[in-house]
């Protein structure tokens, strides 16, 4: 039978200290006397026992004491749990947190790459910067987008050519922030199919460009996560979660509120529980990283995360409610309160699943709160991209200049009420098509796979 090979060197060698440190911690046995020594023994029978259990019963007591804290040492030295002072409070990054949480309001992501907005056009719709300026600003100049949308996050394209629709965009009161990361690549082995974040080389200086001449105030960072008999690995969850604290530490050195998407997909057959374990798995690398880092400050950290569901090959599919309690519970278990929100990705679901899913979500909280239990420690939000622009970009292809945006608006409202914990009231004829296609729609099986892309695959 193989043995158990350590995590690392390090790691291995702190476990041996800890299990050295219980050996030694174990009274060990006196050796037998010679013939002819004596020993000294106590007098008086009775008492002299009584004194004799009492120094067996402390020895004991303190072996397992330290027996435990070694226990304790080689969990530590195995799992890379660590705790390190955070960051003073940057008062100032955790207002641009506070903006951007406005009870009615969500964050509009835009900020796909040229290769992953061209997946999305029309067949014979050209995929050139001049198609991806125009649909930007037709997003941007959506008459009244801002009365349901704090912030936008937008690809470093549109801030170099589209300058005076982000201008605008701040104008009307939207906070703009900049995708900073550089798409995946393979993690080895390549057969695994686990992919790591490029980007980091040359990220202070990026920050400071888009935060200093762009007017960005936040920025996002996307790590990716899939779903397997063998996957997330203990090694792509590592190598992730440090490059998301990374992120953390550079764009706070530069005055940007750093928002964390560590997304997993939805790809696979997994079952509901295997989603939330994987979940689970990833938001505790995440945290542990930055409770690592002695420059970064929790508070001013916004999460984005996917909705808890089953594959979206899987052969049950859940119903919204069902999406809820394990969302939250996966959440609540692994989200440290000093976090001032997370904000929901719509994952490739379609827009009414996506619509649904935050809805008994904020409703389910609304609940909690109802039962007489606390309310929860962190603000909840969206931050749509496909599950926003779906419709209009379809209606914007046909040439329906007012009617992609008025989609756009009316899919903003909608989320925000979803938001609050209200629905919509929908025509009757709109309610029986939605009936009808409930099943689908939840399952997720949109015309386009979740995930996938380079980039923001799972918005």
């Amino acid at each position: 039978m193989s043995k158990r090979q350590p995590a690392s060197n390090e790691d291995a060698g702190d476990a041996r200290d800890g299990a050295a440190a219980a050996a030694a911690a174990t009274p060990s046995r006196k050796p037998p006397q010679r013939d002819g020594s004596s020993t000294t023994r106590p007098t008086n029978g009775p008492r002299g026992n009584n004194n004799r259990g009492s120094d067996n019963t402390g020895a004991i007591v303190v072996s397992l004491l330290l027996g435990a804290a070694a226990i304790v040492a080689t969990y530590w030295a195995t799992t890379g749990i660590t705790r390190t002072r955070p960051a003073p409070p940057n008062a100032t990054l955790r207002d641009v947190a506070h903006q951007l949480l406005q009870p009615s309001k969500g964050i509009l992501a835009a900020d796909e790459s040229p290769g992953t907005f061209g997946k999305r056009l029309a067949e014979g719709v050209p995929n050139t910067l001049a198609v991806r300026r125009e649909w930007r600003h037709t997003l941007l100049t959506t008459p009244g987008l801002e009365e349901f949308i704090s912030g936008v996050i937008l690809h470093e394209e549109t801030f170099i050519h589209g300058e005076a629709d982000v201008k605008a965009a701040v104008g009307r009161g939207m906070v703009v922030g900049i995708k900073l990361d550089k798409g995946t690549v393979p993690m080895p082995p390549k057969k695994a199919g686990e992919v790591i974040t490029k980007g980091l080389e040359g990220l202070a200086q990026r920050c400071e460009r888009f935060r200093n001449r762009g007017g960005a105030l936040f920025a996002k960072w996307r790590a990716v996560f899939r779903v397997g008999p063998h996957t997330p690995s203990r090694g792509a969850i590592r190598r992730n979660a440090d490059d998301l604290a990374a992120f953390a530490a550079a764009a706070q050195g530069c005055g940007l509120l750093p928002l964390l998407e560590p997304e997993v997909l939805a790809e696979g057959d997994h079952d509901l529980h295997r989603a939330a374990a994987a979940a689970s798995r990833v938001l505790r690398g995440v945290f542990r990283a930055l409770r690592q880092r002695a420059d970064v400050d929790p508070g001013a950290v916004l999460l984005k995360v996917a909705f808890v569901t089953p594959g979206q090959q899987a052969t049950e599919q859940a119903e919204p409610a069902q999406v809820a309690n394990a969302t939250l519970r996966v959440l609540l278990r692994n989200v440290p309160r000093v976090v001032p929100g997370i904000v929901f990705l719509s994952g490739g679901q379609s827009e009414e699943a996506a619509t649904a899913n935050l809805l008994a979500i904020s409703r389910l909280a609304r609940e909690r709160e109802q039962a007489g239990k606390a309310p929860l420690p962190w603000a909840l939000s969206f931050s749509f991209g496909r599950a926003l622009q779906g419709s209009a970009l379809e209606a914007w292809q046909r040439g329906e200049l007012k009617a992609a945006q008025a989609a756009v608006k009316k899919r903003a409202r909608e989320n925000a009420q979803a938001q609050q914990g209200r629905q919509v009231k929908a025509p009757k004829q709109q309610q029986r098509a939605a009936v009808s296609a409930a099943p689908e729609g939840l399952a997720g099986s949109s015309g386009s796979g979740r995930g996938g892309g380079d980039d923001g695959g799972g918005k």
